[in-house]
């Protein structure tokens, strides 16, 4: 809270609440606790109930006094002289951006022998109605994922004796040959990795 609140001369200090920023931002209000202003001014806006006093002046501050073989400090103006270095900022990262796009996309790499695109044949699809994929081998059910989701018929995992459930191609050609899925499958665990 400023230490040092100003009341217009004669008058009772107003009751608490929110004012007009005294510092004179636009559209900021700072709450007046009835001894003196918050430390942090917000946006008036919905729910902020802003109030009108005659009496209430804004803190006082002091003067700058320069000390001795100083020469004064020059006075801070240029409120639209900032507006407009930061419209010149703006202005040029827009340039840049674009100067940017435009080397990206001539710089585009040359056409190098690529793999034949294959696309990954889509498996068996689940009767209509299905919600529950039930492994009966190894004693379980899991929700059926939906559409998009097939029944597993690629090869047997190796970590399984048979192997339920559903995938979908993610990609239909990595670098090394084949493709690549996500998959939801289950089964009994194979006696080779020492499970029971």
């Amino acid at each position: 809270m400023d230490p040092a609140p100003v009341y217009r001369p004669g008058a009772a200090a107003p009751a608490p609440g929110w004012y007009p920023d005294p510092d004179g931002a636009p559209g900021m209000v700072r709450w007046w606790s009835g001894r003196g202003w918050s430390d942090v001014a917000t946006p008036a806006g919905p729910g902020v109930a802003v109030q009108t006093s005659p009496v209430l002046a804004p803190p006082a501050r002091p003067p700058e006094i320069p000390a001795a073989g100083e020469s004064p400090a020059p006075r801070r103006g240029g409120g639209g002289r900032r507006s407009w270095v930061w419209g010149l900022v703006a202005l040029l990262v827009a340039v840049v951006v674009a100067v940017g796009l435009l080397v990206g996309r001539s710089a585009a790499p040359s056409p190098v022998a690529t793999r034949p695109q294959v696309s990954a044949q889509a498996g068996p699809t689940f009767a209509p109605g299905t919600v529950l994929i039930v492994d009966p081998r190894a004693g379980i059910s899991y929700p059926f994922l939906g559409s998009g989701w097939y029944e597993y018929n690629l090869p047997q995992q190796v970590e399984t004796t048979s192997t339920a459930g559903q995938y979908f191609t993610t990609q239909a050609t990595v670098p090394a040959g084949g493709e690549f899925i996500a998959q939801c499958t289950s089964g009994p665990v194979a006696n080779s990795y020492g499970w029971t």
